[in-house]
């Protein structure tokens, strides 16, 4: 069995041993330190394991690494009772009786450290400078709450497989620019099996199987938009690049454990990109579907902003076909503003 390399054990690997691991899976070994991790951890979530003909080999310089390595894969090995396939569209997300009540600004941790100080870069938020969220979302990482998340999260990592990789938290922000969105999807949980989660609720990476909530999306679609071809594959991206923002209430999970993450904070920052959208932006459109988004979507200011609801796309709430016009719907107030509509369709593979 390959042994899961946290990133905390492939930061202390040098750039070496780092493209070693690289050329034991067959891909490119050039860049700097930080790409080479970014790129090892992105194989790991996609499930991209060594040559079998040339097995890698964990490398452990110290006796801390070593046991760092050696837990992530005792944990890798660990059997836990998988829900069948997905966590927000499960039939738990549409009862809404589970939510408990969260802390709104968190606990200030007892010992700041140093690396506290960068918490936006910790956790992947830097890129978001370039698409405009790290101007408005600048005050947030400096609250008490966002760096506990930091610390938490990074934690995690240390001891469990959390799903999305570091370097895709954020990615609905990095491929939605604020001042491009029109649409909001908004989701509760990330996938929590190998290769799903790539930040973008209700998508999956290219190669994975169609989540059942995704293919009922589709079958919508295909029903309501004309032209639009449910594809082979189950990646949104291309929506993200034009203006729908999908983010998920909470921002990562452990594996195999659906809401694992929900109490430490990310309901708070979600929250608030929420009220900070309603502030910056007028005339935005959200889906809201099941009764978990349609709580939180109560601090919308429905005078400003657009808000369409409906049942959640998950089999597991009953019914057969999932019959929602929200993707027509939202193209005719965006036309009415005087906006571009939203391409629905996706390329096939």
């Amino acid at each position: 069995m390959s042994v899961v390399l946290t990133e905390q054990a492939l930061k202390k690997m040098k750039v070496i041993e780092l493209k070693a691991e690289l050329k034991q899976r067959k891909l490119k070994v050039s860049g700097k330190k930080e790409d080479l991790i970014a790129r090892l951890l992105q194989a790991q979530s996609e499930g991209v394991l060594p040559s079998p003909e040339e097995p890698a080999k964990p490398v452990q310089t110290t006796k801390r690494k070593a046991a760092t390595v050696n837990d992530a894969q005792k944990d890798s090995k660990k059997k836990k009772p998988v829900p069948k396939e997905e966590s927000e569209e499960s039939e738990e997300e549409d009862d809404g009786s589970k939510d408990r009540d969260y802390n709104d600004e968190g606990h200030e941790p007892e010992d700041e450290s140093e690396e506290d100080d960068d918490a936006a870069s910790d956790e992947g938020l830097k890129p978001l400078t370039a698409s405009g969220w790290g101007k408005v979302l600048e005050e947030e990482y400096k609250k008490p709450y966002f760096k506990q998340i930091v610390k938490f999260v990074k934690e995690e990592r240390k001891n469990y497989v959390i799903f999305p990789p570091q370097n895709l938290v954020f990615n609905a922000f990095i491929l939605t620019p604020i001042d491009q969105v029109k649409v909001v999807i908004l989701g509760q949980d990330p996938y929590f099996n190998d290769g799903q989660a790539h930040g973008l609720c209700f998508s999956v990476q290219r190669g994975v199987a169609i989540p059942p909530s995704l293919k009922r999306i589709y079958k919508a679609l295909e029903s309501t938009v004309p032209g639009f071809k449910a594809p082979n594959h189950g990646c949104l991206e291309e929506w993200a690049r034009r203006g729908v923002l999908m983010f998920n209430a909470t921002l990562t999970v452990r594996k195999g454990e659906p809401n694992s993450h929900k109490e430490c904070g990310w309901q708070t920052f979600t929250d608030n990109v929420i009220k900070i959208l309603c502030q910056e932006r007028k005339g935005l459109i959200f889906f809201l579907w099941g009764q978990f988004a349609q709580k939180k979507g109560k601090i919308i200011n429905t005078n400003d902003h657009h808000v369409l609801t409906f049942s959640h796309p998950s089999p597991a709430g009953g019914g057969g076909q999932w019959v929602c016009d929200h993707f027509v719907k939202a193209n005719e107030i965006l036309e009415k503003q005087g906006k571009l509509p939203i391409d629905w369709t996706l390329s096939p593979k």
